[in-house]
């Protein structure tokens, strides 16, 4: 609004020196106002969209306890499962990635660990 006034201040000084026409001034000060402030308005609506999103901490574990992987997601949305996970070592038997503990990786709503699990195929 200060540069509205601005503009008009120099819009009248100008018209009465000859300068430039006065109606055109202030269609351009009226335009550069109302940029102003919609852009301040849409920065306050985005500072207000990031300050309220809730995280939460997913924890995928392996077998052994040990932690493959933390991510920080939003709430509502759904962690991506790691692809790369420490298969247990036997020299009885072998295994397989079966899965994991449960799916509160889904749509996360608060914070959790999951748990890698292994089946013995042989």
């Amino acid at each position: 609004m200060v540069i509205t006034w601005i503009v008009c201040f120099f819009a009248t000084i100008s018209f009465k020196a000859g300068a430039w026409p006065v109606g055109i001034l202030f269609v351009v000060s009226g335009i550069i106002s109302i940029t102003i402030l919609m852009m301040l308005i849409i920065e306050k609506n985005e500072a207000n969209k990031k300050s309220n999103i809730i995280h939460f901490t997913v924890t995928f574990r392996n077998y052994d306890g040990t932690i493959i992987e933390t991510q920080d997601v939003e709430a509502g949305k759904t962690a991506v499962p790691p692809t790369v996970i420490k298969i247990p070592a036997s020299p009885n038997h072998t295994y397989s990635f079966y899965g994991w503990s449960n799916n509160s990786y889904k749509r996360v709503t608060h914070n959790t660990e999951i748990t890698a699990l292994f089946k013995q195929i042989d």
